[in-house]
């Protein structure tokens, strides 16, 4: 059958500060260590963007102005 609990209080266990603190400071070194890595990486993804814009890799366009005439065919 079911089974009924009582209203005694759960024995809290005390925890010592420096134990929560021991043990958040590894993710939060992690997680540090983790964006300083990502920052780098998106600055060299940043650099790489910008050689790929730069103009001197790009190719030579011959275009002729819009005001001139097309030249004469002479038969």
């Amino acid at each position: 059958m079911t089974e009924i609990m009582d209203d005694r209080p759960i024995p809290e266990i005390p925890i010592p500060s420096q134990l929560i603190v021991s043990l958040a400071a590894g993710p939060l070194v992690l997680g540090l260590r983790g964006l300083d890595g990502a920052t780098q990486l998106l600055q060299e993804i940043g650099r790489a963007s910008e050689e790929v814009f730069r103009g001197d890799r790009l190719p030579v366009l011959n275009v002729t102005p819009a005001d001139a005439s097309p030249p004469a065919d002479d038969e």
